[in-house]
């Protein structure tokens, strides 16, 4: 049994107060389509002044642009992150999460590098806010201001992400895909995840399971296949695997990367609420899409289920999290789909909705 001292439950109490009130200024469907209805990004800004983003979307500077609405919407989310770290039960696993937002700049930084782009191409797609919160801006800009590739990886040697980074760039070298960063950086965050999980006691990691075991699941999957997208070589694959796993065993991942193909690859996705996520065939690429999508959906349901039946959970902390993630990606997308004036319908489309 997990029984908790009157200090942890007054913390829990708390928390989870704050997450329900959190929870209820996300914006509902109607109000997604009302934003995704804006004529231009101006109208857009206007319409986010009235929602929890107005503090973010006041501080842009003219003219707007996507990306720069991608960064605010971004910076909400850390910053609400960061405030349940300091409250939450388990805040340890919670913290594991926010370096999922330190993770994406040295994606950005990585990859940049990699494909030669200056300093001030770079700076426009990365805020340090996330890192400024927590007092780790100085790595960062200086990696951020190497001169190439090399000089960015050794900079990077002093961070938590040293071993993955360093892998990464082997990788690289020797099959030049520079979105391979992603996947290492990714499997160095999940992996950290998935250690502090392992030390919840078991009631509260069953239920916090729910939702782990989805990005776990997904990481493992979408890495192997696009690293068979790659051609990755299979003992490489292998090594990105993280355990445990949960639905999607093990061996399955096994199978799976010595398949020759991708199309024959997702046969074994006979999975649980997974096998729906792709019911005809595709190119490889809409098939990796699909799944990522379906990922997505399925963590939205589990992340509004603990709010629907727990009282007292700190399952809704990560629920909230992981519901504000979603609802930022949104956003963005809404963001440059009116840039590029796409039509109403189309935007909605490609939106995580349920």
């Amino acid at each position: 049994m997990n029984e908790l001292s009157n200090s942890s439950m007054s913390d829990l109490t708390y928390s989870v107060v704050k997450a329900y009130a959190k929870k209820g200024s996300l914006l509902s469907r109607p109000e997604l389509e009302n934003l995704a209805e804006s004529k231009d990004l101006d109208e857009l800004v206007n319409r986010l002044r009235t929602t929890a983003y107005n503090e973010e979307v006041g501080k842009i500077e003219q003219p707007y642009s996507p990306i720069k609405l991608e960064l605010a919407f971004r910076e909400n989310l850390a910053n609400i992150h960061y405030t349940l770290i300091k409250i939450a039960p388990n805040s340890q696993l919670i913290r594991a999460y926010y370096l999922q937002y330190i993770g994406t700049n040295l994606k950005t930084i990585l990859k940049g590098k990699a494909l030669d782009k200056p300093y001030d191409e770079l700076i426009k797609n990365i805020d340090l806010f996330p890192e400024q919160l927590i007092g780790r801006r100085d790595i960062v800009i200086k990696a951020l201001s190497s001169n190439n590739l090399d000089e960015a990886v050794n900079i990077l040697r002093e961070s938590e992400f040293k071993d993955e980074i360093e892998s990464a760039y082997k990788t690289y070298q020797n099959k030049k895909e520079f979105q391979i960063f992603d996947i290492y950086i990714d499997k160095a965050i999940f992996q950290g995840i998935i250690n502090q999980l392992l030390k919840i006691k078991n009631n509260d990691r069953n239920k916090i399971s729910e939702i782990v075991s989805i990005d776990i699941d997904a990481y493992n999957l979408l890495a192997v296949l696009r690293s068979k997208l790659w051609n990755i070589d299979k003992s490489v694959i292998k090594e990105l695997l993280i355990y445990p796993t949960f639905k999607i065993s093990s061996n399955i991942l096994k199978k799976i990367i010595q398949t020759d193909s991708i199309t024959e690859s997702i046969k074994y996705l006979n999975v649980g609420e997974y096998k729906n996520f792709i019911q005809t065939t595709n190119s490889d690429e809409e098939i990796i899409s699909k799944l990522e999508r379906g990922f997505k959906i399925l963590t939205y349901k589990k992340s509004k289920k603990p709010f629907l039946w727990n009282v007292f959970d700190s399952t809704q902390i990560l629920g909230l999290i992981k519901l504000k993630e979603i609802e930022c990606e949104n956003l963005s997308s809404i963001a440059f789909g009116v840039k590029a004036e796409i039509e109403f319908q189309n935007i909605i489309k490609k939106l995580n909705l349920i």
